[in-house]
């Protein structure tokens, strides 16, 4: 752990091993800015998922995300624990009197537990899957090794608005 102190900033840096794989995770909070930045390096060994996970307050009851032409409401899980949603740049957390929003750098997916755990993906390093080691199962098309460095950035800020719509504009 590599903590820095400037002026306007202060930043933590974390490295750490991961299936054997190196990571490293970096928070940055500016001194005039609502904005906490979160940046994840590293490469996911074979076969491997790698989350960024953030607890957050109870009060959080409502998960909307973005989507292709507009904007949609999802429930916590539906039939598997954890459930991740495709999210294309942002996701809020919304309570009654506050709502936590996170911007996505690149197309992610997210989890809201049912324990109050946002977590989204990072870094991936999957095997296709193929019924008996051969035909490629068609409902899962993500597959493909990826052995090569993965970063992803990712801004958290908080809003005493419940409404997405008058938050962000």
């Amino acid at each position: 752990i590599h903590v820095t102190e400037s002026s306007d900033a202060l930043v933590v840096v974390l490295t750490s091993m991961l299936g054997g794989m190196a990571f490293t995770r970096t928070v940055t909070c500016r001194r005039d800015d609502p904005l906490v930045e979160v940046r994840v390096s590293g490469m996911a060994s074979r076969r491997r998922t790698v989350t960024c996970r953030v607890e957050v307050p109870k009060a959080s009851t409502a998960l909307e995300m973005d989507t292709i032409g507009g904007a949609i409401e999802r429930p916590r899980q539906r039939l598997h624990q954890p459930t991740f949603w495709p999210v294309p740049s942002r996701v809020s957390l919304l309570g009654s009197a506050r709502a936590l929003h996170v911007g996505f750098e690149a197309p992610t997916a997210v989890s809201f537990s049912p324990d109050h755990a946002l977590e989204w993906i990072v870094a991936r390093n999957p095997v296709k899957e193929r019924a008996y080691g051969v035909l490629p199962v068609l409902a899962h098309p993500i597959g493909g090794t990826v052995d090569e460095l993965q970063t992803h950035r990712a801004v958290l800020f908080a809003t005493q608005s419940r409404s997405m719509s008058s938050t962000m504009l």
